[in-house]
């Protein structure tokens, strides 16, 4: 999965000295972001990361972004963790500790980047109790007594992955947060499928019904509520993906289904009202984020989640309980665009992730990742502003110095 970089067996050990090897010895960015003073050994070998870091960042602040963060790693060889380049400027904002620098080790609500953590555990699930999501009906794994409309009962895990469930949508979210979250799934479901086709229409809810059907999986017909299933589920991402995989508890992925405000950091312009300070959920917008499993990540470790992801690295055990030759599951998962946005129409080589959250005035987090699959490269892109953030990547990217 990724590019020859010419003597390989020269490269590693050079390489090798730029590689994080715990999260204890993440802290000096200096390791990471070539400067006049220090470069990282990795980017002496590959340039274009530094080149896609810097010339991504340069466009957003260009545009008038107030804070940025551009994160871009590979792998190489047989290294366990990618080579990094970061580049980032600005203020972040949080409605606890006030402002501070944008950097790729502050907590951001990931927003509907998330989905993509859900879709690896959903389809995990799936794939270990030896069910293809492609086939399998959600129609026995709903609670029981739930009264469904229509085809309901028929949609397969597939779809729901890819929003093509044919469920009604208004403008991709359906009847969301109008009453609670199981509230709305069991109401949304009631509706039936209203489209026959089945086109694509990006809903957050089915997401949340992921959640519920994979904790019930896993966790027993018990669970019948989407803010429990939220819990369990994000507990199943902590102990099968990034526990094992050396993200540490601290500072790395926090589930916004536990809220606490000093770790909910919201990153907003300089600019933002200070009323609005407080950003408190609304008990809807909570079990939103319980059932959905928003996840909090600082932007260097979800950079870490998709080089990991896309290496199949959390497939490995399932596979193996499935039967399945090594590789297959993320081969599978990526070409299905499971918790993927797109994939990328200006390079044709990248599946694209993308979140916003919380509007604040003229401003709102957004972030959006791409997974260039030519070469492995991962490029996560964070920042809060309105600027087009793709088209920062993208130029970026095919403008970049090899």
């Amino acid at each position: 999965m990724f590019r020859s970089f010419g003597s390989m067996t020269m490269l590693v050990a050079l390489l090798s000295a730029c590689a994080v090897p715990s999260s204890q010895e993440q802290s000096d960015p200096t390791q990471e972001v070539s400067s006049a003073l220090k470069i990282s050994p990795c980017l002496l070998v590959l340039p274009e990361l530094e080149s896609v870091a810097q010339g991504a960042a340069k466009q957003l602040q260009d545009n008038g972004a107030p804070g940025w963060s551009v994160y871009v790693s590979r792998r190489v060889g047989s290294l366990s963790e990618p080579c990094v380049a970061v580049s980032s400027g600005g203020y972040a904002r949080s409605h606890v500790d006030g402002y501070a620098a944008f950097t790729p080790d502050v907590s951001f609500s990931t927003a509907s980047q998330s989905k993509i953590v859900t879709a690896a555990a959903v389809f995990e699930i799936l794939r270990k109790n030896k069910l293809d999501p492609k086939t399998e009906t959600i129609g026995k794994h709903l609670p029981a007594g739930w009264p469904v409309g229509p085809g309901v009962k028929s949609i397969t895990f597939d779809e729901l992955l890819r929003h093509r469930s044919g469920l009604f949508s208004a403008k991709g979210n359906s009847i969301e947060n109008w009453f609670g979250e199981t509230t709305d799934i069991q109401t949304w479901l009631m509706m039936g499928v209203t489209d026959p086709m089945k086109a694509r229409v990006y809903a957050n809810l089915g997401y949340a019904l992921l959640n519920l059907l994979a904790a019930r999986m896993e966790y027993g017909s018990s669970v019948t509520t989407s803010d429990w299933a939220g819990i369990l589920m994000q507990q199943h991402v902590w102990t099968k993906f990034l526990s094992p995989n050396g993200f540490p508890v601290q500072g790395s992925a926090m589930p916004s289904c536990i809220f606490s405000p000093s770790k909910d950091a919201l990153a907003y312009a300089p600019k933002a009202l200070p009323a609005f300070g407080g950003a408190q959920p609304t008990p809807a917008t909570a079990y939103a984020h319980c059932g959905a499993a928003r996840w909090n990540f600082t932007q260097r470790n979800f950079g870490r989640f998709l080089d990991r992801l896309h290496h199949g690295d959390f497939f490995a055990s399932a596979e193996a309980a499935a039967n399945l030759p090594p590789g297959s599951m993320v081969k599978e998962f990526e070409e299905r665009l499971y918790g993927f946005d797109s994939q990328d129409t200006v390079t044709n080589d990248a599946y694209v992730t993308k979140g916003g959250n919380l509007p604040v005035g003229d401003t709102e987090l957004k972030s959006k990742s791409y997974i260039f699959l030519g070469s492995g490269t991962v490029v996560a892109a964070f920042i809060n502003a309105d600027s087009a953030i793709g088209d920062a990547v993208t130029n970026a990217w095919a403008s970049r110095k090899k």
